[in-house]
């Protein structure tokens, strides 16, 4: 089945305040949510592939994805989409790797298979998966200005 899973993040870089906005659906079900991460998160790079493993984990532990399905994964971060199949683009020590790994790993333990797309952000009038991009920002902005406390 497919499955398509879209994130985004919110980061202020003067408090590392962050949060996530998660919107997946197949044909078992959908589901949108949004939150704040725990601790601070150090830049937005960090902070987009924090969301995007919530993401694909989310969309297990709700149902809507299971063991063989195809994920169109989604996310408006292009430096994270090309270092999910070419992690050396990133130096070493990267924040965003371990979280990208985790996504990985998640895909692999679930015998899925796997596409990763870049949206463009900010833009909903573009079409509907732009809108949906809108709507996880939303959701992102939401959580790291209550996390932020203004």
């Amino acid at each position: 089945m497919i499955v398509t899973i879209m994130s985004d993040a919110s980061h202020c870089p003067k408090t590392r305040s962050s949060g996530y906005g998660v919107w997946c659906k197949s044909d078992r079900g959908s589901f949108q949510c949004g939150g704040n991460f725990k601790g601070w998160v150090k830049h937005s790079q960090e902070a987009e592939a924090k969301g995007l493993s919530i993401a694909v984990w989310a969309a297990f532990y709700n149902g809507v994805a299971e063991i063989g399905d195809h994920l169109i994964i989604q996310t408006d971060n292009l430096g994270n989409v090309n270092a999910f199949d070419k992690p050396n683009t990133l130096p070493n020590n990267h924040r965003a790797i371990e979280p990208l790994q985790w996504v990985k790993n998640i895909i692999s333990e679930n015998k899925c298979t796997y596409d990763i797309r870049h949206v463009k952000a900010h833009n909903p009038s573009l079409g509907k998966r732009n809108y949906i991009n809108h709507v996880c920002d939303k959701l992102a902005r939401k959580a790291m200005e209550d996390q932020r406390g203004y």
